[in-house]
């Protein structure tokens, strides 16, 4: 009785074992992407402000912001409650908006990015 007892504990605790190892590799949630930022150009067109307020991002991601017309971009924290507020240049030289990239990362892992149209000021 008492062999066949620890037969069944230990059965049991290989079982609990090879259940929490396989639950090690399993795969996390993806990073969701920041919310929808707005955003304003400044009256000369050299660069705008993307905006992004409260939950827009995790708190403290790095949030990066790249004009895909240009090739350059910006990197800033969000603050403590996922806001966050990027000057990213613009260029309207050669049309009346630019395409901006914007995603986070938090920890080692990176978002999907969203796209986002900056237009021209309209006077």
């Amino acid at each position: 009785m008492v062999f066949a007892r620890l037969r069944l504990l230990l059965f049991v605790t290989m079982l609990a074992l090879a259940g929490s190892i396989a639950a090690c590799q399993s795969p996390t949630l993806p990073l969701p992407p920041p919310s929808e930022p707005d955003y304003l150009t400044s009256e000369e067109g050299d660069y705008a402000e993307i905006v992004g307020g409260t939950g827009s991002a995790l708190p403290d991601a790095l949030v990066m912001v790249f004009n895909a017309d240009l090739g350059t971009g910006v990197i800033v924290t969000a603050g403590p409650r996922g806001e966050f507020v990027a000057r990213v240049p613009t260029s309207f030289a050669d049309g009346g908006y630019n395409t901006v990239e914007i995603w986070q990362r938090h920890g080692r892992a990176d978002s999907p990015s969203i796209t986002k149209l900056i237009r021209k000021r309209q006077p």
